[in-house]
This record gives structure tokens, C-alpha cells and sequence, in this order.
């Protein structure tokens, strides 16, 4: 079973959030950062969908982290977001839980 990192949950959330488009990354090179199944990861993005609130989720629930991410990053710009994952998948940095952006 594979276990979810921070920046892995972040990668989903903007998906589910934005779409594939601006993602730092292409979409066929996900599930080579993310090593799981495209089950797995369509799965994720249901629940962060749930978690927004998006109309048409299909499954309910979510990990503590994934609602921690949604709360967190909701007030986030896109462009914010973006640098985070490219600092997680470029290896700089693994997206903590504590923001620290001024407004």
C-alpha cells in the first residue's frame, strides 16, 4: 500500500482544483512521481473533489492531511501552488503544513 507524501497530495489537489493545465509537470509523467495506479490517483482526486465541495464527486471522505491541504491551500493563489509542486518534484522541497506567505 503505498504511503502519500505531502507533495504527492498537493499534485492531486491541483489537479482536482485547476485541471492538468499549468502543472509543472506533463500529465503523462504523473504516475512517475506519484507511484501508483491511475486507479489510485483517480481515486484521490474524487476525494479531493468531495472536499471542495465540487458537485458530481462520486465517493466521500478524505485523510486528515488531504483536508488539512484543502483548508490550507484554498486561499493559495495557482501560482503559489504551482511553485510548491515544482519544488517538491524538482527536489528542493517537500510542501510543508505551515505556509508562510505574505498577503
Amino acid at each position: 500500500m503505498h504511503r502519500w507524501k505531502r507533495g504527492e497530495l498537493l499534485i492531486v489537489y491541483y489537479i482536482a482544483k485547476y485541471g492538468y493545465s499549468g502543472l509543472p509537470l506533463a500529465k503523462s509523467k504523473i504516475l512517475d512521481v506519484i507511484p501508483v495506479s491511475e486507479f489510485a490517483l483517480e481515486t484521490r482526486l474524487e476525494l479531493f473533489r468531495y472536499l471542495m465541495g465540487f458537485t458530481g464527486a462520486t465517493i466521500q471522505g478524505g485523510s486528515k492531511e488531504m483536508k488539512d491541504i484543502v483548508k490550507e491551500y484554498d486561499n493559495i493563489t495557482i501560482s503559489n501552488t504551482r511553485k510548491h509542486i515544482d519544488d517538491y518534484i524538482t527536489g528542493r522541497d517537500e510542501p510543508s503544513n505551515q505556509l508562510n506567505f505574505k498577503f
